[in-house]
């Protein structure tokens, strides 16, 4: 724009549907016919398409764009439809005022009239449309909260990509999720059969990346590409696009394969497991989660299964390894903390392996405890150590009955536990399915006139607080059976394995086989530095503590 011009106007709608709906061409033509009416030319436009009020003004394009022209003095005159459309955050429109009056703009709101007047009255009426537009921005935000929160509790899907696995099935507030059992073409299995046979596989000890080169080979399509979805997506700032005419929003086709990360973004999501959590990526600090039931496409024990294979596969996977460490992930430091990592260097004939804390500064992957600072405890020779430890699980497998007899005993203690919070879980889940009924009843209460609007209120607020507490306690109580079933579920893989092992043990055995029998039983180990500059091993176990207590090991003096 060049000169001084007569008036500009400025236009904005929140969100693209809007923009879709040409909400932005009505408000374009509510102020052309101000304009008109009162002998003024619009020389510019400035828009905001699916920019919310209540950004700052860097953040909206064509409200920065003015800013820059006003300060230079190319206009005297803001036309807008609504006060609103400047900015629907109190703070923002304020700051918005002082830079205009600044910049000797006067503003026109075609609904709301001239806000040129600079007296108090002036200045106190456009607080007050401000401070209204705030208020109303906020009051449909919490109203459109309180909404959607009461739709998802009654299993509503609020719309978006549908979950793999599931089919949104009807509209608007009849819309849910469903199983989708339909066949993928060309492959012959459903959607559910690929996400069963995800967990299945996982379960096994299939790495994410090997998980998902099984789907690529198999042709399974993702949800984006089955849908035919299209993926939008802002350029990075500061990052000059190739066309200087490209939009700044940016929409593509997705790639249209898996991903290791989105492999196991379904193998960890509570959704496949019956459990359905709205709210958990909200950025709001205090959105609170709700939790729902979904249909359930395997089952807990499966899904626990996964849960623990990936975390094994997380802490011992192999990875790029030259050497193997049968202690890998297990020791940790007793002076910083940090985890002893393996280290082997060739020398002459033999390699020599080691274990030495990720703190100290020969580690490219060392991390600083301070300032200035490295941890300075001494490494240990792996082949001493391996052995030492060895010895002890090489005695247990001679004469495995008294581990057997404690595995058993531990089973046993597991298995009531989650007997007695199952129990627990389904007195809760009878107490909240009762609380609609109840609320029902004082609603009935309220209708017949034998109480106040204010008891009433006060009523479903402490039936509401009650209600909030015992899901939060139920909560509590899944993760507790949760964790007492993979417990029970580790227990009986140990006693599964140590059987096993006892059968067919007539001496040395793979690493592999050696390795397993560790994860099982070994909780872990602490390295303590000795006064006399020795160390000592402490080593933890995870299972048959009556028979195999936490110990000590000394060693001598190692080099640090």
């Amino acid at each position: 724009m060049t000169g001084t011009a007569t008036a500009v106007a400025y236009c904005r709608v929140s969100t693209e549907e809007q923009a879709e709906r040409q909400t932005i061409q009505t408000q374009r033509e509510a102020i052309q016919r101000w304009a008109q009416f009162n002998g003024i030319t619009i020389a510019e436009w400035y828009q905001d398409q699916g920019r919310s009020g209540s950004l700052e003004p860097d953040q909206r394009p064509g409200l920065r764009a003015l800013l820059e022209d006003a300060h230079k003095g190319l206009f005297r005159l803001l036309v807008v439809y609504r006060v609103d459309r400047l900015a629907r955050d109190a703070a923002v429109y304020f700051s918005l005022d002082r830079q205009l009056r600044k910049a000797g703009v006067t503003v026109v709101s075609v609904s709301e009239g001239d806000l040129a007047d600079d007296t108090a009255a002036g200045h106190l009426r456009r607080g007050v449309l401000a401070v209204f537009s705030d208020f109303e921005r906020r009051l449909i935000r919490e109203r459109s909260t309180a909404g959607q929160r009461r739709l998802v509790a009654q299993g509503q899907y609020m719309g978006g990509p549908r979950p793999f696995g599931y089919r949104v099935e009807g509209r608007n507030r009849q819309a849910h999720l469903v199983p989708d059992e339909e066949p993928l073409p060309g492959i012959g299995l459903s959607e559910v059969d690929v996400v069963r046979g995800l967990y299945q596989r996982a379960a096994e000890g299939w790495s994410t990346v090997r998980l998902a080169a099984w789907l690529n080979q198999l042709g399974v399509p993702p949800v984006y590409a089955r849908d035919g979805r299209t993926v939008t997506y802002t350029r990075r700032p500061g990052r000059p696009p190739k066309d200087p005419a490209q939009p700044p929003k940016i929409t593509s086709q997705p790639a249209g394969y898996w991903h290791p990360g989105r492999v196991h973004r379904i193998l960890t999501s509570s959704l496949y497991r019956g459990v359905r959590l709205w709210g958990k990526r909200s950025k709001d600090p205090n959105q609170q989660v709700i939790t729902t039931t979904a249909p359930a496409l395997v089952s807990e024990e499966l899904w626990q299964a996964a849960q623990q294979a990936l975390r094994r596969n997380l802490k011992f996977s192999p990875r790029n390894a030259k050497y193997q460490y049968l202690l890998r992930g297990l020791i940790r430091c007793g002076e910083c903390g940090g985890a002893y990592v393996g280290w082997g260097r060739p020398r002459g004939w033999r390699v020599v392996r080691r274990y030495r804390c990720n703190r100290q500064g020969g580690s490219n992957r060392g991390q600083w405890i301070g300032p200035g600072l490295r941890c300075h405890a001494p490494s240990i020779d792996a082949d001493w150590t391996e052995t030492i430890l060895w010895g002890e699980l090489t005695r247990m497998l001679q004469n495995p009955d008294q581990v057997l007899d404690e595995l058993r005993q531990q089973f046993d203690a597991q298995l009531a536990d989650r007997d007695h919070l199952a129990q627990q879980i389904r007195q809760i889940d009878e107490e909240l399915s009762r609380s609609g009924d109840k609320r029902q009843r004082l609603l009935d209460v309220y209708t017949d006139g034998k109480i106040t609007r204010q008891q009433l209120d006060q009523a479903l607020d402490r039936l509401a607080a009650r209600g909030a507490a015992l899901q939060q306690y139920r909560e509590q109580l899944v993760a507790q059976l949760d964790d007492a079933t993979q417990r029970q579920r580790h227990l009986q893989d140990a006693a599964d394995f140590l059987k096993q092992l006892a059968q067919r043990y007539q001496g040395p055995l793979s690493f592999d086989d050696q390795r397993r029998l560790v994860e099982l039983l070994v909780d872990g180990i602490t390295v303590q530095v000795a006064d006399d500059q020795g160390i000592s091993l402490e080593v933890r176990y995870k299972i048959a503590a009556k028979c195999m207590p936490a110990h000590a090991t000394s060693a001598p003096a190692t080099s640090r």
